[in-house]
């Protein structure tokens, strides 16, 4: 039996551009692709067979043809998680639109980036369950989200300074890791958040990542 010319994958929506007057380019991440561009031929028109799921901040399975190309058109798309609910705090849709350019600036095609893809869809489920009262709990929630997905990236890039093993800075380390993969997350104060993001930040400009304007 011949193989099948359609690759099945998760697809987390991390950018959205407008195409010719129906069309739509998403930009986002795969779990073992990396980064893919996908053209959805009439996604901006309403209709049946268009692609009412596809948006900002989605989870989707996604079926397109693998054709070597940097834009591969999309086939279609099933929803399996919506994030959108984190654009009703200010906080978690900043951090999560920065994580977005993060990852778009510094995932490549073709390259498999599974614990970031992970520790996003975790990360923008949190965003997206930060309490819609008190400014400094979401702030505090949004910056420990960041610091876990940009952890995480440093370390499965390989390009993590971590701590000697055994000692206390190693332990928090693998705690703040665990949480970004769906652990619980450390009650820590703002403050300490705050300084746990300068921190990652510090470490990703010495690793020349792309970063843009800081959350």
């Amino acid at each position: 039996m011949a193989a099948s010319p359609y690759v099945q994958s998760r697809f987390l929506v991390l950018r959205l551009t407008p195409c010719s007057d129906s069309s739509l380019v998403a930009a986002g991440l795969t779990p073992a692709a990396g980064q893919l561009h996908l053209m959805a031929r009439g996604a901006r028109r309403l209709g049946p067979r268009q692609f009412p799921v596809l948006d900002l901040f989605r989870l989707v399975q996604i079926r397109y043809r693998d054709t070597g190309r940097d834009l591969l058109r999309l086939s279609d798309a099933d929803l399996l998680d919506d994030y959108g609910a984190l654009s009703r705090s200010l906080p978690a849709f900043q951090t999560a639109a920065w994580l977005a350019r993060f990852a778009l600036g510094n995932v490549p095609a073709g390259v498999a980036h599974e614990a970031l893809f992970e520790a996003l869809c975790v990360g923008f489920g949190r965003l997206a369950r930060l309490p819609s009262a008190g400014t400094a709990a979401q702030v505090a929630g949004a910056q420990a989200v960041a610091v876990g997905v940009i952890l995480t990236y440093l370390q499965e890039a390989g390009w993590l300074a971590e701590p000697a093993p055994g000692t206390p800075a190693a332990e928090q380390c693998g705690c703040l890791l665990a949480m970004a993969a769906g652990g619980a997350v450390p009650r820590l104060q703002p403050a300490n958040w705050a300084s746990l993001r300068d921190w990652v930040l510090r470490q990703a400009r010495q690793a020349d990542c792309h970063l843009p304007d800081e959350p």
